[in-house]
C-alpha cells in the first residue's frame, strides 16, 4: 500500500501558497504608517494640453488631408496618447505627459520606421511649445521645434520644424490644421 506521507506535504504546501495574506500594515491596524496617496492629475498643469484631445483630421495647407489623429487620455488623466494615421500608410504613435518633477511637458514620438523624438515643452500663452532631439528620417542627428496652437474655430494648427546643423538653420517640416473629425 502506498505511504499516504507525500499527499500529506502536497496537501500542506497548497494550504501554505493559497492561504489568505495577512492584512497590509496600515496606520489603522497600529502596524505602520500608510503612505499617502500621491496628488492627481486633474490640476491646471496637466490639463493644460487638453484642447489637443480628440479625433482629428489633419490638413495639410492647400487643404488636402494629411492623415487622422486621435488624442486619448488615459490613466486618469496623467497620460495623452497620440495614434496617427497617415493617407499614405505608416503612422506613428505618441504618449505626452506633465512631469510634476521638473514642472515641463514631455512627449516621445515612435513612427513606423523606428524614428524616435523626444520633447520637452510647456505652455506659452495659448500654444503648446516644445523642443526636441533625434534623428532625422534620413538617419541625420536633428533638433526638432514643434507647436501646437488653438485657433478661434476650434481647429489646432501644428508646426514642426527641423535643424540638422545644431541649431543653426531651421526649414519647416510640417504643417497641419486639426479640424474634429
Amino acid at each position: 500500500m502506498p505511504s499516504i506521507r507525500p499527499a500529506l506535504k502536497v496537501v500542506a504546501c497548497l494550504l501554505l501558497v493559497t492561504a489568505p495574506a495577512s492584512p497590509a500594515p496600515t496606520a489603522e491596524n497600529g502596524d505602520a504608517p500608510a503612505h499617502p496617496r500621491p496628488p492627481s492629475c486633474d490640476d491646471a498643469r496637466f490639463r493644460a494640453f487638453d484642447f489637443w484631445v480628440g479625433t482629428w483630421d489633419v490638413l495639410l495647407p492647400d487643404g488636402r488631408r494629411a492623415g487622422t489623429n486621435t488624442i486619448e487620455r488615459v490613466l486618469d488623466g496623467c497620460l495623452l496618447v497620440e495614434t496617427w494615421r497617415p493617407e499614405r500608410g505608416g503612422g506613428g504613435r505618441s504618449i505626452s505627459f506633465f512631469d510634476r518633477q521638473d514642472g515641463r511637458w514631455h512627449q516621445v514620438w515612435v513612427d513606423a520606421h523606428g524614428l524616435v523624438i523626444r520633447f520637452v515643452g510647456a505652455r506659452d500663452g495659448a500654444a503648446m511649445r516644445f523642443e526636441g532631439r533625434g534623428l532625422s528620417p534620413r538617419g541625420e542627428p536633428a533638433r526638432y521645434r514643434m507647436s501646437f496652437t488653438p485657433q478661434d474655430d476650434g481647429s489646432v494648427l501644428q508646426e514642426i520644424d527641423i535643424s540638422t546643423d545644431g541649431g543653426t538653420s531651421w526649414k519647416r517640416w510640417f504643417t497641419g490644421r486639426y479640424v474634429r473629425h
